[in-house]
């Protein structure tokens, strides 16, 4: 009983610290659409215009932030068969971690993945063996035995957001995806404008640094 006292006073005096509180989040990329944006047209003309992109490819960026301002490298999920280094941008070749499948959405291993190659290298020497909270939502990746276990041996204690919420609760979800999205998509369109016949990877990726 003493120890589980001792761990417990540990937990909490962690936890009162921002550098030990830390929030994961996915979004999944459109290749090859932009925004919707206001364009003027004349009123007089009644024919509807839709402008639609013709290849549509998914990317998945896994990323996390700590509430005192710090990130971890991000893990990118392509769709392909095996991640290409010409996918890769030069001045983050040995920061960020890259993975693959065949939709390019996040799965179970990948999960695992994010945990093993990206969150735990970049906060070992901050955290040392205490205790860290990572908050996460419901997503099937978040909860496996796996994913639970590796947390459990690391001192990282899951929060997991009530199922349906994350729009409103989630730090990444709220703050930083809808701005980033918005900055890439302003970065892409003129790529986009010139009518090119497809946007690859390395462009996309280019885009996002």
């Amino acid at each position: 009983m003493t120890h589980l006292a001792h761990e417990i006073r540990k937990f909490h005096a962690a936890l009162a610290s921002l550098q030990n509180i830390y929030n994961i989040d996915e979004s999944k990329f459109s290749i090859g659409e932009i925004e919707a944006s206001k364009v003027i047209i004349n009123t007089e003309i009644w024919q509807k215009f839709q402008a639609k992109w013709s290849r549509q490819e998914w990317v998945t960026s896994i990323e996390c932030i700590c509430a005192d301002g710090s990130s971890s490298p991000p893990l990118l999920i392509f769709k392909a068969k095996n991640v290409s280094q010409v996918w890769i941008p030069a001045s983050v070749h040995n920061s960020w971690a890259f993975s693959f499948n065949e939709k390019g959405w996040t799965s179970n291993n990948h999960g695992l993945e994010w945990l093993q190659w990206c969150f735990n290298p970049s906060i070992r020497e901050k955290a040392g063996r205490k205790y860290h909270l990572l908050i996460c939502d419901g997503h099937d990746s978040h909860i496996t035995g796996n994913f639970v276990g590796y947390c459990y041996d690391s001192n990282v204690v899951l929060l997991i957001l009530p199922s349906h919420s994350s729009h409103r609760t989630q730090p990444l979800d709220v703050d930083v995806f809808g701005l980033l999205k918005r900055v890439m998509a302003s970065k892409l369109e003129p790529l986009l404008q010139t009518r090119i016949a497809c946007l690859d990877k390395a462009e996309w990726a280019g885009c996002r640094t």
